[in-house]
């Protein structure tokens, strides 16, 4: 009875543990829903109706006067360009800009340059080390994601004055050694645990290191920031490392 026993007691643990994992990708999916319903209600859904009231107001102009249609002219193609800029941050938010055509550490360096421009009262430090030609796309995006991830829990949480991103590869192609790292340091409040835990964006990285046979290490002290480093092996879609 014992031993008939112990695999249904795995089972039913693997059925929670999938449950619960379950839950935390649907609570992911509408936590990265949400900003990009707001982005294209707040920017997208105001512009387009003010683009649709000028047209309006140029099509129902009974006067014909030439310098009112060009003002408002003038404003819808304001507004488009607008529109342009949003659509084009929603794309990068969603599929990495550049990322299929460039390597990695050029993909990356130009997401650190964005950065910069958004957080200008924050020092951004960017190292890289290693080739990453020939690097498997769901290594890419997923250090990628990582480093992006990093950087938004910085602006929102850390009051950071000083970060650190470092992308390296160590090894050689075919060997276990053969490993990405990208690691993410600041110096903003912190956390008092010392293994703080992770919240939804970076348990989905978590999990997204974790199946391409990875490791995801966090540690923080309270007033002396976070170090973030994910460590990724190279393989081939067959699992060995290539």
């Amino acid at each position: 009875m014992r031993a008939a026993g112990r695999p249904e007691a795995q089972l039913t643990a693997a059925l929670a543990n999938n449950r619960r994992l379950a839950q935390q990708y649907l609570a992911l999916q509408e936590l990265e829903r949400k900003p990009l319903a707001r982005e294209l209600h707040d920017e997208l859904g105001q512009y387009l109706s003010v683009i649709k009231l000028g047209a309006m107001g140029i099509r129902d102009d009974r006067r014909g006067e030439r310098a009112a249609a060009q003002t408002r002219a003038a404003a819808i193609v304001e507004n488009c360009n607008h529109i342009h800029g949003a659509v084009t941050s929603l794309i990068r938010e969603l599929r990495p800009a550049g990322l299929a055509e460039l390597a990695l550490a050029a993909a990356l360096e130009h997401c650190v340059q964005t950065w910069r421009t958004r957080l200008p009262s924050v020092t951004l430090r960017w190292s890289v080390t290693g080739d990453f030609t020939s690097l498997p796309e769901e290594i890419a995006l997923t250090a990628y994601r990582r480093a992006q991830a990093a950087l938004t829990n910085i602006a929102k949480h850390a009051a950071a004055r000083h970060v650190d991103i470092h992308l390296g590869r160590t090894g050689t192609p075919g060997q276990p050694d053969n490993i990405v790292t990208v690691a993410v340091e600041d110096d903003g409040v912190g956390s008092a645990a010392s293994q703080p835990t992770p919240g939804l964006g970076l348990i989905g990285i978590r999990e997204r290191v974790e199946a391409l046979w990875g490791e995801l290490s966090i540690r923080s002290a309270l007033g002396d920031g976070y170090q973030l480093t994910a460590r990724i092996p190279v393989q081939s879609r067959n699992g060995s490392t290539s």
